[in-house]
């Protein structure tokens, strides 16, 4: 038997002070329809973390026991306090800060709150693992019923609401795996090896304060206190077989979710003005395939090749969002239209992905030397049945070769070079293709203890850092901006000292 005793402590304290300006123009007016200057004042902010845990196991015939309790509590206080800057006569500076005297005057309730969390998490979990061996065959089981049981208060003021709302939640997160494996490693030998889980997890408190946030005054967020917890079930069947130096594993997977978190929104075209409100949303579900399959072959296993193949089919679901109109053409509210509440429920939008990926790679060894080539591709299908959806097809290539030398007298060259291509695009700026080189040059001294290191990146100068994502929401592309072409030189010193023993 054994039994652990842990715990820790953290405290964290913030101080913020923020200044911003919204100008906002519609149609042709020459004077702004909002001209805000606005102080937020961001403290008291702090919170405060405890956790202590006991861990009790015993062995038994056969497999071992483990009892865990774990208690954590979670203190924060957050303040957000509004002063309208605009409102001073005279005041025209903007990131500076006027007396106390004259700002205090400028409190904006409508924009400041305050919001004092206390969190409760007891943790009780139970898990069973054993194995049972009959000569070359064994068995192995593992178990866990994690339980989770929060007790969380959330007293909230601001933004014409005070409120205090508690809530107890009891979540479990259980798993079990099974495992049975037969043969040894001087002939064939094989597995299989299924896995489900299932978890929970509760919905952060403040999503369900029924305030209105309106600090950006294009972009309203709405509470929704009628939101479910999370919950997801996954499982996986592995199959593996081997013979000396080939292997081979297949893989199946089968995810879905219930009440995830959708964002939906309302959008104003006359105001120009979003209203985002947290809603439930259920019908994701994901499945994918895999096949790895490696071996080595030549003169002393000096080649290695590595080859995955993947499938998967996913659903993704969420809110398409609705558009608004006050006005007609004559300048009256078209019918059905004007009285349309922010918290009207847009429609939902799916979206279906087709994945299929191919990987193959090839290492040759030479003594401390290794050369390789890979190529990588990705094919993906995203169908909709949405009628504003438009289809793509879109292929991901990669292919390159790396090397690995080591020379005499502490020197060593390493090398990459990547062909990086994209087609099927709607966007042509997308539909690219870079050849990317990279090089390092190391030397060592001292017996290894201090060496120099030169790497220089992209030296052809064609890499681009585009990101271009399709979900049932929108289609997203992210342009991060990254440093050039650059040579960058390193030095790194290892030592280590040990006490003399007396």
């Amino acid at each position: 038997m054994a039994l652990t005793l842990r715990g820790h402590a953290k405290f964290f304290d913030n101080r913020e002070d923020i200044f911003n300006r919204y100008i906002i123009k519609t149609g042709q007016e020459i004077s702004p329809s909002y001209n805000a200057n606005r102080y937020f004042r961001n403290y008291p902010t702090h919170n405060e973390t405890y956790l202590a845990s006991a861990d009790f196991s015993r062995h038994m015939n056969p497999g071992i026991i483990h009892l865990i309790y774990e208690y954590s509590r979670y203190d924060e206080i957050k303040t957000s306090e509004a002063f309208m800057l605009h409102q001073i006569p005279g005041y025209t500076d903007f990131g500076t800060l006027p007396s106390v005297s004259e700002y205090m005057p400028t409190f904006s309730p409508e924009d400041s709150y305050r919001s004092d969390i206390d969190n409760n998490t007891h943790k009780i979990t139970a898990s069973y693992r054993a194995q049972h061996r009959i000569g070359g065959r064994f068995f192995n089981i593992t178990a866990a019923v994690p339980l989770f049981i929060y007790a969380r208060r959330l007293h909230y003021v601001g933004r014409g609401v005070d409120c205090i709302r508690r809530q107890t939640d009891i979540l479990p997160d259980a798993s079990l795996s099974l495992k049975y494996h037969a043969g040894d490693s001087k002939s064939f030998q094989w597995s299989v090896e299924p896995k489900v889980r299932f978890n929970q997890r509760p919905v952060n408190m403040m999503y369900l304060i029924e305030a209105t946030n309106n600090t950006d005054p294009l972009n309203v967020y709405l509470g929704n206190p009628d939101l479910k917890n999370f919950s997801e079930l996954s499982s996986s069947l592995t199959f593996s077989a081997s013979k000396r130096q080939i292997k081979h594993q297949i893989d199946a997977s089968f995810t879905k979710q219930y009440n995830s978190l959708g964002q939906s929104y309302t959008f104003n075209a006359d105001s120009g003005v979003r209203t985002y409100r947290m809603q439930n949303v259920n019908g994701n579900y994901s499945l994918s395939g895999h096949y790895f399959f490696f071996t080595t072959f030549g003169p002393m296993s000096r080649f290695h090749i590595t080859n995955r193949t993947s499938a998967g089919y996913s659903r993704s679901v969420d809110f398409s969002g609705v558009r608004i109109i006050n006005r007609g053409p004559d300048g009256n509210p078209p019918s059905g239209s004007a009285t349309a509440p922010p918290t009207l429920s847009p429609p939902l939008r799916s979206v279906y992905t087709n994945a299929l990926t191919e990987e193959l790679k090839l290492d040759w060894l030479i003594g401390k030397q290794r050369i390789s080539a890979h190529v990588n591709t990705r094919y993906d299908k995203y169908t909709s049945t949405d009628r504003f959806f438009t289809a793509l097809d879109t292929w991901t290539c990669t292919a390159g070769a790396s090397a690995i030398i080591n020379l005499p007298y502490g020197w060593g060259l390493s090398t990459d070079f990547n062909m990086f291509m994209r087609r099927g695009y709607a966007d042509s700026r997308l539909n690219t293709t870079d050849l990317v080189w990279n090089a390092r040059v190391t030397k060592s001294i001292l017996s290894g203890s201090v060496m120099f290191i030169l790497d220089a990146y992209d030296l052809l100068r064609q890499l681009s850092n585009i990101s271009y994502t399709v979900n049932a929401q929108a289609r997203t592309e992210t342009v991060t901006n990254v440093i050039p072409s650059y040579l960058l030189l390193h030095l790194r010193w290892n030592f280590n000292k040990q006490p003399k023993r007396n």
